[in-house]
This record gives C-alpha cells, sequence and structure tokens, in this order.
C-alpha cells in the first residue's frame, strides 16, 4: 500500500519530499470526493492547518523547502483520514452483519481485507 511506504520511507527522504509526497496522496484521496484539484487542495489544507497556497506548491514542486511543522501537520491529516476509513469500515462490517450476510460472502470479506490493511497501515492489530 502506498501509504504505508510513505510511512515507512519517511526517515529517509528530505522534509520537502515527504511533505510532497502526503500532500499527493492527501489530494489525491480527497479528489475522489470532490473531483475537483482546487476543491481537494482547499479541503486538505484546511484539514491539515495550512495554506491552500502551501498545498499547491507542494503538489507541482514549486516549494524549495518546508518546515516540520508542515510536514507533522499532513501527516497527522494523514492519519486522521486513515482512522476515519477504519471507522468507516468497521460501521460497514456491522451493518452487513446485522443484515444477515453470510460471513463467507464476497461483501464481508472485501470489508475485512480492507479493515485489515488500513489497520497494518497503522500499526493496529487486525
Amino acid at each position: 500500500m502506498r501509504i504505508r511506504e510513505l510511512l515507512r520511507l519517511e526517515q529517509s527522504m528530505s522534509s520537502l519530499d515527504v511533505a510532497s509526497s502526503y500532500a499527493e496522496e492527501l489530494v489525491r484521496r480527497e479528489r475522489r470526493v470532490t473531483g475537483k484539484l482546487d476543491t481537494a487542495m482547499q479541503n486538505v489544507g484546511t484539514k491539515a492547518g495550512v495554506s491552500k497556497w502551501a498545498i499547491w506548491g507542494l503538489w507541482h514542486g514549486r516549494r524549495k523547502t518546508t518546515t516540520e511543522e508542515v510536514v507533522g501537520r499532513l501527516r497527522g491529516a494523514l492519519i486522521r483520514q486513515l482512522e476515519g476509513e477504519i471507522r468507516h469500515l468497521e460501521h460497514e462490517l456491522t451493518i452487513l452483519k446485522a443484515t444477515g450476510v453470510r460471513p463467507d460472502s464476497d461483501e464481508i470479506l472485501a470489508v475485512a481485507s480492507s479493515l485489515a490493511k488500513a489497520r497494518q497501515v497503522l500499526g493496529l492489530p487486525s
């Protein structure tokens, strides 16, 4: 999983590369929801507590430097997003079980697999 690699390789990359990678991943995920790049950058900036223009500069490779504070805020936003994804998948699994879907069905297996992957990225037990 791409996010797992980012979190693992963070120590061997420069702050600017890490911030750019986090911004790219956050914008990519947000863009799936909004459909628009500009709106996605604005939303990511708001959620991470950095300006839209900082996100824009990281996305387009225009930034020459960045601070550890920005890296930390972007990393925190990515972790919060994954935690939200885990909560969503847990809820979906609960609903599937409550509606009587068989435990060996494709739906339950797919949700359980996604949940295990998301937990693994954050280092949580499956």
